[in-house]
């Protein structure tokens, strides 16, 4: 599992967004959440399915750019 942590502030409080990726049998999930502290609150997480599906509910991530 890999995670990055963003710091950002809004309205003078300082929270970072933290981004998860860990390796799903094929493929990596991937998670973003939002930290204050010791609080996370997770916003977005992929849906990886099972091996039933033929195509996975979130489509895998081809490409990740930071601007």
């Amino acid at each position: 599992m890999t995670q990055l942590q963003i710091p950002i502030t809004l309205d003078q409080r300082t929270f970072a967004i933290e981004l998860e990726f860990s390796w799903h049998h094929d493929r990596f999930s991937h998670s973003i959440s939002v930290v204050n502290g010791e609080r996370a609150c997770r916003l977005l997480t992929s849906r990886e399915g099972d091996p039933d599906n033929v195509w996975p509910p979130s489509p895998p991530l081809q490409q990740l750019h930071e601007q």
